[in-house]
């Protein structure tokens, strides 16, 4: 049927049309589902991924009319892999064997099934070294090797990183120093900047003119100290006055623009926080003079690169009490762009920290190591968090697995909403 509003014309599928357009699609869905099990997908950049919701996701090409579905049934299983690592293969497999029954039937299987989770709650337990080799005995020797190596350097506090490097070899990084991925003002560093007793002075908001900082400058230029300055942004001519005395060996300044982004929305409360200092807000009346009278604070050594500042920090008792906040936020689920950026912030706060880094050889012996390694950093966390289940899924395995203690019930929890929300449509409109 199609209708005509403001002068554009809708295509709108009723109620009984309807159901047969959502059943041929979600047998489409678990066709798909049930090839990829077997067929990993092979990406443009020749790269197989043993994930069938990456696979999924990245070859799906559903009719327009089915988008607000295809949506709802995405949308949950990436909302479980942002809380589990891993878990939005579990989510399709199992949304595969629902499928597969009478649509009558599904809500009732479903809510079955949840009640059975509920009841292997009781044998939730805490993640142990022996049960490692479980969650990674599907896994291939290289990438195996890679995690057993990188978790002896770890402990309880150890932030887990995996990035791909230049290098022909791998890298298993230690570091135990405060490090925030933000890159000095373009120009102003050539290979690396590193100073003991630095001085610190943080503005939220714009420097507009050299006058604001006047006595910064002063200080800098009569004591010859390094000293950082980080504020929002600056004005042409700021800049200028600073790279000017900086080359002339007046001052050693480095300077960050923050920008207002929300990706460094925290970062001046956080170190002012970790080594109890303020910052200036010009926008609600502070006066930068007033703020370098009281004393411009010194926090140790700081090593700097075009990449990142590294803090050489000793005292982090304010360190942990600002990463037991974020990570009670870090438990809500907040959002995938809100996630994100408290993962991020999690990264920064964090002063034992693992990099695997992984090299050219290794990525050419086993293709998909990035995707194992990640997903297992992933659910090793959220096991660390909510503990383990030794247990299996009778939908979809044969043997028993290492699961998060809540792994099951919060999927059969989305299906659940999927569902329910799919029954409820009764027409489908698209322009």
């Amino acid at each position: 049927m199609l209708a005509t509003t403001s002068g554009e014309t809708l295509n709108i599928i009723s109620h009984k049309e309807c159901e047969i357009v959502i059943e041929e699609f979600l047998n489409e869905v678990k066709k798909d589902i049930s090839m990829l099990k077997d067929c990993p997908l092979i990406d443009d950049n020749k790269t197989i991924s043993k994930s069938v919701s990456h696979s999924l996701f990245k070859s799906s090409k559903y009719k327009r009319e089915v988008k607000s579905i295809k949506n709802i049934i995405f949308n949950a299983a990436i909302e479980c892999e942002r809380f589990i690592g891993g878990s939005s293969d579990t989510f399709l497999l199992i949304l595969e064997k629902t499928i597969g029954l009478h649509k009558d039937k599904r809500l009732q299987f479903i809510q079955s099934c949840l009640e059975e989770c509920s009841k292997e709650m009781i044998n939730k337990r805490r993640l142990g070294k022996s049960d490692i080799n479980k969650m990674i005995k599907s896994y291939h020797p290289v990438s195996k090797n890679i995690i057993k190596e990188s978790l002896s350097k770890c402990t309880p506090r150890t932030f887990l990183k995996i990035e791909k490097s230049d290098f022909f070899e791998d890298r298993i990084i230690k570091k135990e120093n405060l490090t925030f991925d933000i890159s000095p003002v373009p120009g102003f560093l050539a290979g690396e900047w590193i100073e003991d007793n630095v001085g610190i002075l943080m503005i939220d908001g714009v420097i507009e003119t050299v006058a604001q900082i006047h006595h910064f400058l002063s200080k800098a230029f009569d004591t010859k100290d390094p000293f950082l300055l980080i504020a929002r942004a600056y004005k042409p001519e700021v800049l200028k006055t600073i790279a000017e005395n900086n080359a002339r060996g007046l001052i050693n300044v480095m300077p960050f623009d923050l920008g207002f982004s929300m990706e460094n929305h925290h970062l001046l409360s956080d170190i002012g926080k970790i080594f109890n200092i303020n910052y200036a807000c010009p926008e609600m009346g502070d006066v930068i003079s007033v703020f370098v009278r009281r004393g411009i604070p010194e926090i140790g050594k700081v090593r700097i690169t075009n990449k990142n500042v590294e803090f050489f920090i000793k005292d982090t008792e304010n360190l942990e009490k600002i990463r037991k906040d974020v990570l009670k936020m870090a438990e809500n689920n907040l959002g995938k762009e809100a996630d994100n950026l408290i993962k991020k912030r999690l990264n920064s706060l964090s002063t034992d920290t693992v990099i695997i880094s992984i090299g050219r050889e290794t990525l050419a012996k086993n293709p998909i190591v990035i995707e194992e390694i990640d997903t297992f950093i992933r659910r090793f966390i959220s096991m660390i968090r909510d503990g383990i289940l030794f247990t299996k899924d009778k939908n979809i395995d044969k043997v028993n697995k290492i699961y998060n203690s809540i792994e099951l019930s919060f999927i059969y929890n989305k299906l659940l909403s999927v569902f329910k929300s799919i029954k409820s449509i009764n027409c489908i409109i698209t322009r």
